[in-house]
């Protein structure tokens, strides 16, 4: 038996020299993972090293789009009040914000880090000017100081124009108003806002019978319905629902925005019906009152045989809102 043991103590290194599968350390591994025609089962190298961890992925789905909006200055320099940002495979980035360039421009992306969005600074065209200053605070007018300019559709461009100077506008549904800074002889460029200062909500319906009484198989029922509203620092956005119930059936949600006039003036217009059963124009209208409250009327007029004498008028309706009338009271007025 002893004999037995010492000739196997003998034999057993040599044997597993010849038929151990001898693999490289672990680091050699990760620096050197061996190659497989078909992988059939994941490799720790493969699981840490190519696979994305559940916080990244986490990472990528919190990342908020925001709006991308060319504006003409040097094409290498940010406008005031926004920082350069980086650009990678035709996004701007900057913190967890990405935003889509438009296809065709080259420039600088830049963040505006209080309105979230992306300003993206492209060359102007020959002798355009390239020092402009743009103002995201909606401001449907001029400072003092400054001077309201044309605004010009020049070929397909739209250009802000003050006596020889002028300023393209890559994008004028932004614009609210071009001025000209008379002391700095430069443009400043006041564009819509894209955050609200607060968000309210209203939830109050408001419907007349246009059309037949309350026991009229044959009617019309116009109606409308305030969600909430955002108040930007120079007009209020009011989401909506309009209605028409009867002849017309139909329905829309929308947003119209009320300027601060002291007057009343038309937030929007809507156009509902078919040449079989005519038309009903519906406006919007509303004024801001010395108080801060709110009144708010409808307008309804009609074409065609059955809608073509219509004149009807629902309101006003008078909005006193705490909320509302504070935010309103801080709001600057041209």
């Amino acid at each position: 038996m002893k004999q037995f043991i010492a000739l196997f103590l003998t034999l057993v290194p040599a044997w597993a020299s010849e038929t151990m599968i001898c693999f490289p350390q672990s680091e050699e591994r990760l620096l050197n993972p061996p190659l497989r025609a078909r992988a059939t089962t994941t490799s720790s190298y493969e699981a840490t090293m190519v696979m994305p961890t559940a916080a990244s992925a986490t990472a990528m789905s919190t990342l908020t789009k925001a709006e991308v909006i060319p504006v003409v200055r040097d094409g290498t320099t940010c406008p005031v009040n926004t920082d350069a940002s980086a650009q990678q495979q035709g996004e701007c980035r900057y913190g967890l914000f990405t935003g889509v360039i438009p296809s065709g421009l080259s420039g600088k992306c830049c963040f505006h880090n209080t309105q979230d969005v992306f300003l993206y600074s492209v060359a102007a065209h020959g002798k355009g000017r390239t020092d402009s200053e743009y103002i995201l605070d909606g401001r449907p007018c001029c400072n003092p100081g400054t001077e309201g300019t044309a605004l010009v559709n020049h070929k397909g461009t739209y250009q802000c124009e003050y006596g020889k100077y002028t300023l393209e506008v890559p994008k004028p549904e932004y614009l609210n108003k071009c001025c000209w800074d008379t002391q700095g002889d430069k443009f400043k460029v006041h564009m819509r806002e894209f955050k609200p200062i607060i968000t309210m909500d209203i939830n109050k319906d408001y419907s007349k019978r246009i059309i037949g009484d309350s026991s009229s198989t044959s009617f019309e029922d116009v109606g409308l319905h305030l969600y909430s509203a955002d108040v930007y620092g120079y007009y209020i956005a009011v989401k909506a629902k309009l209605w028409a119930d009867g002849y017309i059936d139909w329905s829309q949600d929308d947003t119209f925005n009320i300027h601060l006039d002291r007057d009343w003036k038309v937030a929007k217009n809507w156009y509902p019906g078919s040449v079989f059963t005519g038309h009903v124009s519906i406006d919007v209208l509303t004024k801001i009152n010395d108080d801060g409250s709110m009144d708010l009327k409808v307008h309804i007029t009609g074409t065609g045989l059955i809608f073509g004498r219509l004149e009807e008028t629902i309101g006003p309706y008078h909005l006193d809102d705490k909320d509302l009338k504070d935010a309103l009271s801080l709001l600057p007025l041209c």
